[in-house]
Order: C-alpha cells, then structure tokens, then sequence
C-alpha cells in the first residue's frame, strides 16, 4: 500500500528541478557525441555475456544440483553460496588485481570503469566535463545490456528451449559463453 501511495503522491511534493545544461553542437560538442561505438559495442556484448552466465548460476544452480544429481536440501540451500562469497570478494576487493593485472583479465563488472578511459582517449584534448559527459553516456548505454544478459541468461538456461529439456543442456550455454568472454577481453585494455 505504501508504493502505490507514494508513487500517486509523487508528482505533488516539491522539488528543486535543476537548470538544463546547454548541449554544444559542431566543434564545441562534448565528448559524448563521438565515441568509439565499435569498441563500446565490444563491451556491451561481453557485459551480455558476463550477465547471462552470472544469472544462470545464481538463478538455476540449486535447482540443477537438486534436480540432475538429487543433492540434499541443506547443499542445495548454499549451492550458490561459493560463488556469491567470490562475487562479493571481487567487486569489494577489485582494485588491487585491477591495478595488477589489468581489467582485461577481470572484465564485469570492472568494465563500468572503462568508459572513462575510453572518453578520455576519444578527445585528449576535451576538458574535464566533456570527459565525464561522455564516460555517463557510455555507461548508460552499456548498463542497458547487463540487463539484457540478465533476462536471456534466465530464460536460455532454465525456461528457453534448451533448458526445458534439461538443465545439463541449458548450462551448455554459459560453458559457450565463458571462452568467448575471453576473446571480447581485448576490448578491456587500453586503446
């Protein structure tokens, strides 16, 4: 009740709206507007896989560790849990490795730190604001496809063709998709 109630009352509470920013146009355009695509795209595409392969085991590993090899309850209640513990240690500790071994060897979630670099890169000359205009455009635009990665690794591995035959087929899926992360790793490193 208190959703419903608040999202009516909403639009009725006062706020400060900022001042829109003028958007510059011809050689004064921020670098928002010229971005390398090909390489953003890159990125999206293994933020799509990264995230299909991440929802498939923690949305159907307990269900295919009950189901294909009749785990008892109390293993299948933390059939996810050493994967969220490294999850966990990696996004809270990721600098250091990051700093060691480059994001190409981590790729996501550490990929949300890329755009920077990648705007930065595309106009050497742009001032600050520009550069940040342009790592939020970036970033907007590849968190669109986390979700995606999300929903299709949901649907392909456990309710999609191949999972409604069997949850070993549906996690061939992820098994295909680890190695080609590796491949759109390049994408990770430094132009």
């Amino acid at each position: 009740m208190i959703l419903p109630a608040a999202a009516t009352l909403a639009p009725y509470v006062p706020h400060a709206r900022p001042e829109p920013v003028p958007i510059a146009s011809g050689a004064d355009a921020p670098a928002a507007r010229s971005l390398p695509w090909r390489r953003i795209l890159t990125l999206a595409l293994a933020l799509v896989e990264f995230y299909v392969v991440d929802t498939a085991v923690t949305t159907w590993a307990p269900t295919y560790l009950h189901h294909t090899f009749a785990s008892p309850a109390s293993l299948v209640a933390v059939a996810t849990l050493p994967y969220i513990v490294c999850s966990l240690l990696s996004r809270s500790c990721g600098d250091w490795p990051t700093a060691r071994l480059g994001p190409a060897a981590l790729v996501a979630p550490l990929s949300y730190s890329v755009p920077a670099r990648l705007a930065r890169d595309a106009h050497p000359e742009a001032d600050a604001a520009s550069v940040q205009a342009g790592s939020d455009a970036i970033n907007a635009r590849l968190n669109q496809f986390n979700y995606a990665g999300a929903l299709l690794g949901a649907v392909l591995t456990g309710t999609g063709a191949l999972g409604d035959t069997s949850l070993r087929y549906g996690f061939a899926v992820p098994m295909v998709l680890v190695p080609g992360l590796v491949g759109l790793s390049r994408a990770f490193r430094p132009a």
